[in-house]
């Protein structure tokens, strides 16, 4: 694998993961432990981006594209450099607070945010169990910018998505869950008439799309199932009676137009 950016810390490093991943490339990050390690002392240069080598230049341009959009604050003049022996004492205190918050079994929550529109309002907020945690254990996501957060997406130990609830209509009712395997999603479920059941459910392997039911609202059975292959749908079973079984077969050509319709038997 290719080191392909440096991150100014983990939760830019998570974000752009993230932007990676979602553009079908599968990106590594890369001496994410040492933030614990370091504490308050510079931290440039100690996390990375990595991915494969056949990735790297499609990598690079949607980075180079990211950095055009969001361009780095200038540091301020004149700000007042930090003593080591300030630093060092910095770090002996934090360290005395944490070890006291775990003795007394205070809850530490810190959180880092960031501003990806420059409108002055966080829209990405990514939380830590704790000041020494290299990986979130939850994040918030402000994906159209409005001021509400329509994603917020659980992690395990390991920085992997787990599960997550989305406003994908943004109208402020988180109607989609999904379930992650291996940090891809596995199953998404959304409730399109908010009476808390859902009424379609998409299926994936390997964070690919395969199938998609949609059920009726009122009786909860099943009227449709979509099968998809290679992002494209291919064929579909279909109750178009309403008899609760799925008589009808349609097979569809690459530009989603039906070529064959065929009435099963039972």
């Amino acid at each position: 694998m290719k080191h392909v950016y440096s991150p100014s810390g983990s939760a830019e490093a998570h974000m752009l993961a993230h932007m990676l991943e979602q553009a079908g490339i599968k990106t590594d990050i890369h001496g994410e432990a040492l933030l614990g390690a370091v504490g308050e002392l510079p931290t440039s240069g100690l996390v990375k981006l990595a991915v494969a080598d056949e990735d790297y230049d499609k990598a690079r341009k949607l980075i180079l594209e990211w950095e055009k959009k969001n361009p780095p604050e200038p540091p301020s003049k004149g700000a007042p450099k930090t003593s080591k022996s300030v630093l060092v004492i910095v770090l002996l205190v934090g360290a005395a607070l944490g070890w006291l918050a775990n003795e007394q079994g205070l809850v530490v929550n810190p959180s880092e945010a960031i501003d990806q529109n420059k409108d002055g309002k966080p829209d990405l907020i990514w939380h830590y169990k704790n000041k020494n945690a290299s990986t979130p254990e939850s994040s918030e996501n402000d994906t159209n910018f409005d001021g509400k957060f329509d994603v917020i997406t659980q992690f395990d130990s390991q920085g992997m998505a787990v599960s997550d609830r989305a406003d994908n209509d943004f109208n402020g009712t988180f109607e989609t869950t999904t379930t992650y395997k291996n940090g891809a999603p596995a199953k998404s479920e959304v409730d399109t008439d908010g009476d808390g059941k859902a009424d379609i459910v998409n299926l994936f392997e390997h964070g690919v799309l395969t199938q998609t039911k949609i059920m009726n609202p009122k009786t909860g059975k099943v009227v449709r199932i979509n099968y998809y292959g290679n992002s494209m749908l291919q064929s579909a079973d279909f109750d178009s009676d309403g008899d609760g079984i799925l008589e009808t077969h349609y097979t569809y050509d690459r530009y989603e137009q039906i070529v064959s319709t065929e009435k099963k038997t039972n």
